[in-house]
């Protein structure tokens, strides 16, 4: 299967799209949709993460002690 992928950045109403010969005669399904952008991770991504931890960080009894066996036992 023949497939043009182009990526345009649209300036008017008007789109015009070379097609090869194999095309000629044929029907073909055209769809537009706009590009989604990724997004780019800089350090901010850090930031939220610790922001993130901050703000769901809870305090644990003073008395508290973890024992592994009993996660065993459950």
């Amino acid at each position: 299967m023949d497939v043009i992928r182009e990526i345009k950045t649209i300036k008017n109403k008007e789109l015009t799209i070379n097609l090869p010969d194999d095309f000629l005669n044929k029907k073909v399904e055209i769809i537009i949709f706009p590009l989604l952008e990724k997004r780019k991770i800089t350090d901010n991504k850090k930031a939220s993460f610790f922001k993130f931890v901050e703000e769901n960080q809870f305090k644990l009894p003073s008395d508290y002690k973890f024992v592994r066996e009993e996660l065993y036992d459950r």
